[in-house]
């Protein structure tokens, strides 16, 4: 059994303002409580939006509402900053959180609940 399966996700719930890129843009987007869907990335409209309890949140891009995505799985509700530039900002950025933490740890937040 996997360190991160045996610790609930309350001990393990910040995820690090440190990983966002140094001296990037960032938007704020405020995160309300609920649990988190990411719309089909096929779909013309909302690919960019992420479904939270009864709100849809619109992002830029794909990266960034899979990045909200994470935040809420985390249970992180509020305001939170996310790189503007570039899905690759957002993918860097958790990436590099799964090198700190762990293949293991990032799985353990990250489900397959996507909205249809």
């Amino acid at each position: 059994m996997e360190l991160f399966e045996t610790l609930a996700r309350t001990q393990l719930r910040r995820f690090p303002e440190d990983f966002l890129p140094f001296g990037a843009p960032l938007d704020t987007v405020e995160l309300p409580e609920g649990k988190a869907r990411l719309f089909d990335p096929a779909d013309f409209y909302d690919a960019h939006s992420i479904a939270i309890g009864g709100a849809k949140i619109t992002l830029r891009h794909r990266g960034q509402a899979e990045l909200a995505k994470i935040y809420c799985d985390m249970q992180h509700v509020g305001f939170v900053k996310i790189p503007v530039q570039s899905t690759f900002s957002c993918l860097e950025m958790m990436k590099d959180w799964t090198n700190i933490f762990g293949r293991h740890a990032f799985a353990f937040f990250c489900s397959d609940n996507r909205a249809h």
